[in-house]
């Protein structure tokens, strides 16, 4: 081989750092800086290629909206520099409580967090959405310097990727049942396939 056509070690190394570079690029656009979780775009991502997964090889997924309750008046009344403590440990709270293989991502920068859980049958999706919500209540945030008591609304929605089904439909489901949750209380799990459907 010709001189020309060999690489060179520092060409290497400059291949390997723009390899490098560029995989941290890619994170930074995926993940939420604050909390460290996926954000909306990496959700996106991740929802997609799961929901294609179980389209060619079908399995259940569930899905979590969830809502921090009255999150705005935490900022309100301690600040947004106790708000983002706030939305950084209950991002830790819910990455505990689920398995590795779930992924949990904040949704549009606010204070709702969503869970996949893949391969995660109906009666599954149902455990870990009320085990969430028994969590939080047990819970202090910001122990020792606020000592914050944080409840959550759910949303649920199970499905699985049937052929001519979307992604968006299953979302639109488990956001409506969010929706529901807060409207009826708050502090509480709401299902899709337990609402009236118009």
């Amino acid at each position: 081989m010709s001189e020309a056509g060999r690489e060179k070690p520092e060409d290497k190394e400059v291949n390997v750092r723009i390899d490098s570079l560029t995989h941290e690029l890619r994170q930074l656009a995926l993940r939420d800086p604050l909390t460290g979780l996926l954000n909306r775009r990496g959700f996106d991502e991740e929802l997609r290629r799961i929901w294609a997964q179980s389209q060619s090889n079908p399995f259940p997924i569930g899905l979590l909206i969830l809502d921090l309750d009255h999150f705005k008046a935490i900022n309100d009344s301690h600040g947004h520099a106790v708000g983002d403590q706030v939305l950084k440990e209950c991002a830790q709270l819910i990455k505990s409580g689920v398995r590795e293989s779930d992924i949990v991502c904040r949704y549009y920068g606010g204070d709702e967090m969503v869970v996949i859980l893949p391969w995660s049958p109906p009666e599954n999706t149902r455990k870990v959405a009320e085990r969430m919500v028994a969590t939080f209540q047990a819970q202090t945030i910001c122990k020792g310097t606020h000592n914050l008591h944080v409840t959550i609304s759910v949303g649920v929605c199970s499905m699985q990727a049937d052929p001519g089904q979307s992604s968006d439909r299953f979302l639109m489901q488990a956001d409506r049942a969010l929706y529901r949750a807060k409207q009826t209380g708050r502090n509480r799990v709401c299902f899709a396939d337990e609402m009236i459907t118009p």
